[in-house]
């Protein structure tokens, strides 16, 4: 079903389920300008709505999104506005940008910030925008790409002092969308319209807005010096102090006058004076023939760079920026917009570039990671493990532990987020990003105290937990049961239950922890009173020979069914009032045998639904067989590969894993696949648990214990420690893991 979006977005909505809109900054010529977070991804944006005249039509909405896709292709430069890609929210093409934090050129010489502390300041900022924003119109030529609306509009500041230019694509965007390159009558001369800006477009611009297709004349090809002329009126409009002419082509006039001014000291007092030099510099690109004016804006930030140093006294600061330096932060933003625009193989293939680029580029390696492991591909171990080798790789720098701080934010662990993003604050005192995470954070809900309960000296192969968490039951090779009061963290009752050399490897009990059934390796499996440790029933199995292994008992959450699973593939359902037998379930559908020791039986909480295999073999040939205990009947056969298979208690939801690397979340009634996730060798693990309402699992293998989330199908959460049983409380808020070495 299609989303609404609004016509207008408020602050505080959320556009699409993803995008949280904090701010609406200002209408202009292309119309509404957003400032929204990302919530995937932690990342604020600057989102541009269009008017609607825009995209009135197919044709127009094709060669908007064309025009403006054209910005993805320049990559990541320091000086062009990045991370850009094209969504199109309620039908309407919106152009997705890097946020800066310090507003346009157009405000900061409209509020006076530029001038701000004296004249010889003022002189070294301007100076330095005029050769950043040069640097950025350079990039942007070099990838063969013509601005045609440089103004200080679409000049944007950073805090640091960083200048980006902004908007590439976009000023011949209205007129590929069939927008009329007549300015409207009383409409501002500092909006774009038909692709220009009039107060800042070149005399050739402006005679390209005048043809027709019927005036008989050849359309006016626009070259790089365009925007050389419009980059002058935009360094000029900072010694002037406002918008320095109506009219763009009138521009060189407009220079000389300024000059002539100048000399008679009639100039806005905050401003500072036109270095000679630069004077000379603007009016060679005003020049009114193109061919005239440089085109190379490279060589236009050098001749500006000797300009500071002749006005000042000091070398311009910053050096030329290598565009090759920041290649995998280019490679790894465009990947997640084309993420955005729902094309991972290639969002994929531009992660790889972007690694062979450099192996250890944090961002690069974050964004990476993260979406294989939101897509159920890569564990939240794995991801800290990459992240950890390029902290390793950059011990003095902050963002690889900013970056696992958010990994940990997300995985729950608030105490350890905290404690990392803390370190990157150290390192980087007022970093907004960091405070931000750090805020977060601390406001964050702290988990519960894991604890660790000993007692049993062997593994403990069976674990349990009542209805409402209080009570914990476990089985170990040690031949005890054991019953705990969770709470209190307390064993308050062991029985021994077995006088088999090797244990008990089966348990399951009911909701309440009343009752529970056993099983060992010897073929005995037995029926417990748990709160006098009393046995009621030793189940009498007659021809069948029995070997159980983990796994291979189930019980009703009213305690009055078990299951069992033999070795010969024979399955019984007993009522554990009586410890009869009340059937055998010895086929499936196509005659063979069911059961097995394969970690495969599980029983719904109302006893009514079951799962095992419908083979009775290991390997990638067994499928999941679905039936009812009360009547032995099968209920289907679901076609799929498995070693484990576990079920949620309403019934509703099964999770398998192959041998491989495999995890399934199926639908029990329709036997569809819900969720697939691919993941290292052994899958969830050989022993897990599904919470009651389906939504998460707790898998354990020999050294690790998984959380899953089921809607989604990834690893959630990794502990380094084994786990042979798992049982999760009703509310799925806790859980109970038996391990190695008697250890719960």
């Amino acid at each position: 079903m299609a989303r609404h979006v609004p016509d207008e977005w408020r602050p505080g909505a959320v556009i699409l389920d993803l995008y949280e809109v904090r701010d609406v900054i200002r209408g202009g010529g292309m119309g509404l300008v957003y400032r929204v977070l990302h919530r995937d991804w932690n990342v604020e944006l600057a989102v541009k709505v269009p008017r609607p005249a825009l995209a009135t039509t197919e044709k127009g909405l094709r060669d908007f999104e064309a025009e403006a896709a054209t910005w993805v292709g320049l990559g990541e430069h320091p000086h062009t506005v990045n991370r850009v890609y094209v969504r199109t929210p309620g039908g309407v093409p919106a152009v997705f940008a890097e946020w800066l934090d310090g507003g346009s050129l157009a405000g900061a010489v409209r509020d006076g910030h530029l001038y701000t502390g004296g004249h010889r300041e003022a002189l070294r900022r301007i100076l330095d925008i005029a050769v950043q924003t040069a640097w950025g119109l350079q990039h942007a030529h070099r990838h063969g790409l013509i601005h045609q609306d440089v103004k200080p509009a679409n000049v944007l500041l950073a805090r640091d002092g960083t200048t980006k230019v902004t908007d590439f694509g976009l000023a011949k965007a209205p007129a590929a969308a069939g927008e009329s390159t007549v300015v409207p009558p009383g409409a501002s001369l500092l909006a774009g319209y038909g692709g220009m800006t009039p107060a800042f477009c070149s005399p050739e611009q402006a005679e390209a807005a005048l043809w027709t297709e019927d005036s008989g004349r050849p359309r006016t090809r626009l070259t790089r010096a365009t925007d050389t002329w419009s980059w002058a009126l935009t360094v000029l409009e900072m010694f002037v102090g406002h918008p320095p002419c109506q009219y763009g082509q009138t521009g060189a006039e407009v220079l000389a006058a300024f000059v002539a001014e100048e000399a008679g000291d009639e100039r806005i007092p905050a401003t500072p004076a036109l270095p000679a030099g630069l004077a000379t510099l603007l009016e060679r690109c005003l020049a009114w023939v193109p061919a005239d004016r440089p085109e190379d804006m490279g060589e236009l930030a050098g001749e500006l760079a000797g300009i500071h140093a002749a006005a000042l006294g000091e070398p311009y600061p910053r050096p030329e920026p290598l565009t090759a330096v920041r290649l995998a932060d280019g490679l790894s933003n465009q990947a997640l917009s084309l993420l955005d625009l729902g094309r991972p193989d290639e969002a994929e293939a531009l992660w790889q570039r972007a690694a062979e680029a450099d192996p250890h580029n944090p961002h690069a390696v974050y964004n990476r990671s993260l979406y294989l492991w939101r897509a159920g591909r890569l564990t939240d171990a794995q991801v800290i493990v990459d992240l950890e080798g390029v902290r390793a790789a950059q011990p003095e720098g902050w963002r690889a532990a900013y970056l696992l701080g958010l990994v940990d934010l997300e995985r729950g662990d608030a105490e350890s987020a905290a404690e990392l993003l803390r370190a990157a604050a150290e390192r980087a005192p007022g970093n907004p990003e960091i405070t931000d995470a750090l805020g977060r954070a601390d406001r964050a809900p702290r988990t519960g105290q894991d604890a660790v309960l000993t007692g049993h000296t062997g593994i403990v192969y069976g674990v349990a937990v009542s209805r409402d968490g209080r009570t914990g039951v476990s089985a170990a090779t040690d031949r005890t049961v054991r019953v705990w009061d969770l709470a209190g963290r307390r064993c308050v009752r062991v029985t021994t239950a077995t006088d088999s050399q090797w244990g008990i490897y089966g348990l399951a009990a009911d909701a309440e922890a009343h009752r529970a059934v056993t099983a060992s390796p010897d073929g005995a499996a037995r029926i417990w009173d748990l709160r006098t440790g009393r046995l009621l029933h030793t189940l009498d199995h007659g021809a069948n020979p029995v070997k159980f292994g983990p796994g291979d008992v189930a019980m009703s959450a009213d305690g009055l069914t078990a299951l069992t699973a033999h070795n010969n593939g024979v399955m019984q359902v007993w009522d554990t009032t009586t410890g009869r037998c009340l059937r055998e379930l010895k086929a499936g559908p196509d005659g063979t045998r069911v059961g097995g020791t394969a970690h495969g039986l599980a029983l719904g909480a109302d006893g009514r639904v079951a799962l095992t295999r419908d083979r009775w073999k290991t390997g990638t040939d067994a499928g999941l067989l679905v039936w009812d205990p009360g009547t032995g009947q099968v209920l289907r056969t679901i076609e799929t590969g498995f070693r484990d298979a576990a079920l949620s208690a309403d019934g509703r939801t099964a999770v398998t894993t192959s041998g491989g690397s495999g995890v399934r979340i199926r639908d029990v009634a329709t036997g569809r696949e819900r969720r697939s996730a691919i993941v290292r060798p052994g899958g969830l693990g050989y022993y897990y648990g599904v919470s009651a309402d389906g939504r998460c699992a707790l898998g354990g293998a020999t050294n690790t214990t998984e959380l899953w989330e089921l809607p989604v199908g990834r690893c959630f959460r990794s502990w380094r420690e084994g786990s042979y049983s798992v049982a999760f409380g009703t509310d799925g808020r806790l859980a109970l893991t038996g391990g190695a070495h008697g250890r719960l």
